[in-house]
């Protein structure tokens, strides 16, 4: 009986030691894999060579996903150093003009620093726009809906865009073919409106039209805005929500599009749940339609993952 027992106990201590110098070795490997995580090297590797557990999945989503999150990194920054370039190098350039310049008539003088407070305007779009790109602000995950009036949302930023469009001769009627209130985050929703109506002024020709029509389809609430701008080839049609993608980049920089409208608006539009339709000709028009459900109710949503 003795001898039983003293089996039992010696079989205890091996496995529990086997178990720990197991656990160590595990524990071991899986320190080395977050430290190589940590610095930078995402390979694929199971803890276990001969069964593939469920850590070692949980471990290769965690690397894929850093990896992902590095590469928006690197470039985002390339895109912010691009994009801030030109306007810098443009201020620099009429700066040593007109440091260098033995021209006395003030006129020439006033139109360089009009021309360095455009480019300082357009640096600072840019940075607005980046910031709303990549929700700096804690706010901007959270979508706050309330009952609002889409009639009169719409009404106020066409009021409030039409001394822009004023400038260039522009048009902009508002047709109202429903009356129509939904559950929306009043605030975002305007704000990508605006991106729209923003982006066809931009794009259309002087003494051209603009037709913004708000309409029921089935269950969804719709936004349309109709320019006669110059229009978007069907091969960048799936590109424009891209951040920083801009259609036609010199004339952007002539407009001081900074290539994040549309990519905010897209974004703002899926926190919602709903989508934006694009048909567009090039050098006759185009047609945005944004097009939210009507089945939203009152609530906060949170998109940590947007």
């Amino acid at each position: 009986m003795y001898s039983a027992i003293i089996f039992i106990v010696i079989l205890f201590l091996s496995l529990t030691s086997y178990n720990y110098f197991i656990n160590r070795i595990y524990l071991n490997d899986l320190l080395s894999v977050m430290s190589n995580i940590a610095n930078g090297r995402y390979e694929k590797k199971s803890l276990d060579e001969n069964k593939h557990t469920e850590m070692d999945t949980q471990l290769n989503m965690i690397s894929a996903r850093v990896e992902t999150l590095e590469k928006q990194k690197d470039s985002f920054i390339y895109d912010i150093s691009h994009e801030l370039r030109t306007p810098l190098s443009t201020i620099k350039i009429l700066s040593q003009s007109i440091q260098y310049s033995q021209n006395d008539e003030v006129d020439i003088y006033k139109e360089f620093f009009s021309d360095i407070v455009n480019e300082i305007d357009r640096m600072d779009n840019i940075i607005t726009d980046m910031m709303q790109s990549v929700d700096l602000d804690p706010n901007s995950y959270i979508v706050k809906l309330r009952l609002s009036y889409l009639n009169y949302l719409c009404e106020s930023i066409v009021k409030r865009l039409q001394p822009i469009a004023f400038k260039k001769n522009i048009t902009i009627e508002f047709v109202a073919l429903s009356n129509l209130q939904i559950y929306i985050d009043p605030t975002k929703i305007d704000r990508a409106v605006s991106n729209i109506i923003e982006n066809a002024i931009k794009y259309s020709e002087n003494d051209s039209k603009i037709e913004v029509t708000l309409y029921q389809e089935r269950n969804r609430a719709c936004i349309s805005v109709r320019d006669e701008g110059i229009g978007i080839s069907q091969s960048e049609i799936n590109r424009i929500f891209e951040r920083f993608y801009r259609v036609k980049k010199d004339r952007s920089r002539t407009t001081g599009g900074s290539g994040l409208g549309l990519y905010i608006t897209k974004k703002i539009i899926d926190m919602h749940q709903g989508e934006i339709d694009i048909k567009s000709i090039e050098n006759i028009g185009s047609i945005f339609t944004i097009k939210l459900p009507m089945n939203l109710y009152s609530q906060t949503i949170f998109n940590k993952n947007s």
